[in-house]
């Protein structure tokens, strides 16, 4: 799975409040449960450097993206940790929980 991301991710954006950053040389990492994401969610580090805003330029960026709620076909479980466990169905969608997800600029 990590593999499918990181072949996806040529750069990453995202806003916070309100200032846009997009980064470069995203690598991405998969958060096993009982790491960042606590004992209950999986997810994706993601390091990269910052391309903008210019005042950020030369400072990297770290994502701790955990996958709460989910949505699909055939799932057994209503949890991105629970539909990996189960190995039933197909999820279509998987929520970034902001209770436990992280980001870090600098």
């Amino acid at each position: 799975m990590t593999t499918a991301v990181q072949k996806s991710l040529k750069s990453l954006s995202f806003t916070i409040n309100g200032i846009p950053y997009v980064t470069k040389r995203p690598v991405a990492s998969q958060v096993l449960a009982g790491g960042l994401c606590g004992g209950s969610e999986t997810g994706f580090q993601i390091v990269a450097g910052v391309k903008s805003p210019k005042a950020d330029k030369v400072q990297g960026a770290t994502l701790n993206l955990c996958f709460g709620a989910i949505t699909g076909t055939g799932l057994t479980s209503s949890t991105f940790l629970g539909a990996s466990t189960d190995q039933n169905g197909t999820v279509t969608t998987a929520a970034i929980d902001p209770a436990t997800s992280t980001v870090h600029i600098g």
